[in-house]
């Protein structure tokens, strides 16, 4: 996770200098900035638990899809002998249905989530051109200082994106670290501590098995 903070530290102070060099050129394209920066805070948090929540999701049903598949490629024999190939079928099915429906739910939400990142861009384009075009009439810019504040902007989005992607990378690293933490933080098993030089007997009582339908 060092990288991670390390990354938004670094997009944080090139954000910090990019909308000071903008300020010192015209503070009403500043302010503008600034006003809808904040939208770019509260969009990152209303999709942080989301994109939580389906990602891991997404993983946890993928990962139980494939463990079953490899399971039926361990049994090829026995189903091809048993003619068990229509049961075979609808577990794979099932357990395939489960994977797509829990990937679509992660697509859709990460789908909104750049969707909406890219809406708030193009919106502060259009308010940087309303803004500079009426200082541009007032004379209060000129047209070369305006070239350099759309430079500047192109700057400030890649490194708002940048900033965007990274937080998007550290949930699903996030997930994964979760499932890892899991899974070592399951007891470990005692198997006792006293050695058995033979075994005579073993009872078993009660016992039944079953397989799913």
């Amino acid at each position: 996770f060092l990288r991670y903070y390390i990354n938004i530290f670094i997009q944080f102070i090139s954000l910090i200098i990019l909308l000071y060099s903008v300020f010192s050129l015209n503070i009403y394209i500043g302010l503008a900035t600034v006003i809808l920066i904040p939208i770019y805070i509260c969009v990152y948090l209303r999709f942080k638990t989301p994109l939580y929540r389906e990602g891991i999701a997404s993983k946890e049903i993928g990962a139980e899809y494939f463990k079953i598949g490899n399971e039926q490629i361990n049994l090829i024999t026995e189903i091809k002998a048993n003619s068990l190939y229509e049961s075979s079928d609808r577990w794979i099915l099932r357990e395939y249905k489960k994977y797509f429906n829990a990937v679509m739910k992660y697509t859709k939400v990460s789908y909104i989530f750049k969707l909406s990142n890219n809406i708030i861009t193009i919106l502060l384009k259009i308010l940087i051109l309303v803004v500079g075009g009426f200082e541009i009439i007032d004379n209060n810019l000129t047209l070369g200082e305006f070239v350099i504040i759309n430079s500047y902007y192109e700057m400030i989005f890649s490194t708002i994106n940048g900033f965007l992607n990274v937080t998007n990378e550290y949930q699903n690293a996030k997930n994964s670290y979760d499932r890892i933490k899991d899974i070592l933080s399951i007891p470990i098993e005692s198997n006792g501590r006293c050695s058995i030089s033979k075994v005579d007997n073993i009872y078993i009582d009660n016992v039944s098995y079953g397989y799913e339908n």
